[in-house]
């Protein structure tokens, strides 16, 4: 298994029981900030062998992905036996959503590579500090 692969598996184990997250949320969990794809690529091959709770991984705008007949009724019903609520047609209530970045610190540390010539005599490998809005900023 790739890196990435065991990256997505891990985020999307952590996904506690009566949430919900989607699969872009759980690609940039693992680092792939572009990766929803490569998310529902790796739960369509492994979540049967990597016991995955593939059916808390939905859209990006809350709507279950499977298609009628094709998964989406029993993930609808796992869902709700977790006490996550979705409509009939596979919109989950996005009070679910498991939150991207939880409460806490609001700036973290970025290792950023470059290749070739590098902006401002900034080094091949260089420790950045990111602040997200909204938060306290401490460490």
């Amino acid at each position: 298994m790739t890196e990435s692969t065991l990256h997505i598996i891990r985020a999307v184990r952590a996904i506690p029981k009566g949430k919900v997250s989607s699969y872009r949320d759980i690609a940039i969990r693992a680092g792939l900030y572009n990766g929803a794809r490569q998310v529902v690529r790796v739960l369509h091959a492994l979540s049967r062998s990597q016991d995955l709770p593939w059916h808390r991984v939905i859209r990006a705008d809350g709507r279950v992905a499977l298609p009628e007949g094709g998964g989406r009724e029993q993930q609808i019903a796992l869902l709700r036996s977790e006490g996550v609520e979705v409509s009939d047609g596979g919109r989950v209530n996005l009070a679910h959503q498991w939150a991207l970045c939880p409460r806490g610190p609001s700036t973290f540390a970025v290792t950023a590579a470059f290749t070739g010539p590098t902006p401002c005599g900034i080094g091949s490998s260089t420790r950045l500090r990111v602040r997200l809005s909204g938060g306290s900023g401490t460490d």
